[in-house]
């Protein structure tokens, strides 16, 4: 159980990638610092929130995909045989994860919650449910791996959340 546990988080690697870099380019590639939703507003709330931009989504994908990409040549398998899978997959897993997270920021901006705020086990699982939906039109996962991947991912994340208000690079601890 331990090892197909290691070989579930190793899978999701991209999806950490993607979650993460947002983050780390938060003071950089300024020309791209501008909001996804591009002002727009829904019943006088932004659709997403300040805090989710262009250069977000875009590193947020690039790095992901580039992380599926050193999986496939370094060919350590998980739950997968990487060899058997194009890059897409790791396209569909750093974009699904953008997908959820953007899903979120969209649900959180309709009941008012402030960005950055925390939104209870959404703000931990909303980038692994969306690279799993992505993901799942190119592999079929088990019940018993969605379930692990899930609380996995939520333990990791409020790990390395608090690690991060830790280091001062996020704001809040959760």
């Amino acid at each position: 159980m331990l090892a197909e546990s290691l070989k579930l988080i190793y899978f999701l690697f991209p999806v950490y990638i993607a979650d993460i870099m947002p983050l780390l380019f938060r003071n950089k590639l300024k020309s791209l610092e501008f909001p996804l939703d591009l002002g727009i507003k829904l019943e006088g709330n932004s659709l997403f929130g300040a805090h989710k931009t262009f250069r977000g989504i875009l590193v947020a994908i690039l790095f992901g995909t580039i992380m599926f990409y050193f999986q496939k040549v370094i060919n350590i398998n998980s739950i997968i045989i990487y060899q058997d899978y194009s890059v897409l997959l790791g396209l569909f897993l750093a974009t699904g994860a953008m997908f959820g997270d953007l899903f979120k920021s969209f649900i959180k901006r309709r009941i008012n919650i402030i960005p950055g705020h925390n939104f209870f086990i959404a703000d931990q699982i909303d980038a692994v449910l969306g690279a799993i939906l992505f993901s799942s039109l190119i592999i079929k996962f088990t019940y018993l791996q969605i379930v692990l991947m899930v609380v996995f991912t939520y333990f990791l994340k409020l790990l390395l959340s608090y690690v991060g208000f830790v280091l001062h690079i996020r704001k809040h601890k959760w």
